[in-house]
């Protein structure tokens, strides 16, 4: 009984050091909080299924490995969303966003360049959204 309940003890003092942390993290990320939200609202553009759809054919028209479509190997990326209480998710939706920079700058392209006002207004509201390269610096390091 007494080991079961030094496990019970020690399972409890890391989910308050996992807490502690949590909250630590989260405190020193207010300093981000104006790029935090800028990288919110681009992640959010693209979880749309159109958006999505759009990001995923920039990365199979622009994919070098691709020589095959049955290619069961090839993997295509999506953005993907923070969790405010995993605080190792921001990190992992950031690294993502720069893995997909080139891709939604090809988005970008492709919508100004097609002749559909729905894309154009699109094409604006990405331009408005997207990360200046100061933004695309500072997310990378």
């Amino acid at each position: 009984m007494k080991k079961c309940f030094n496990q019970i003890s020690q399972i409890q003092r890391l989910s308050c050091t996992a807490h502690t942390i949590q909250l630590v993290v989260g405190k020193g990320l207010l300093a981000a909080e104006i790029l935090i939200a800028r990288a919110k609202r681009l992640i959010n553009f693209f979880t749309s299924p159109k958006q999505n759809e759009r990001l995923i054919n920039a990365q199979k028209k622009n994919s070098d490995d691709i020589e095959e479509e049955s290619n069961l190997h090839t993997v295509f990326y999506r953005a993907i969303t923070d969790v405010e209480t995993r605080w190792s998710s921001t990190y992992i939706a950031w690294e993502r966003l720069t893995i997909l920079k080139p891709y939604i700058d090809i988005v970008i392209s492709s919508l100004n360049a097609s002749k559909d006002p729905n894309s154009k207004e699109d094409a604006k509201r990405l331009m408005k959204i997207n990360h200046t390269n100061d933004e695309w610096e500072i997310i990378g390091d």
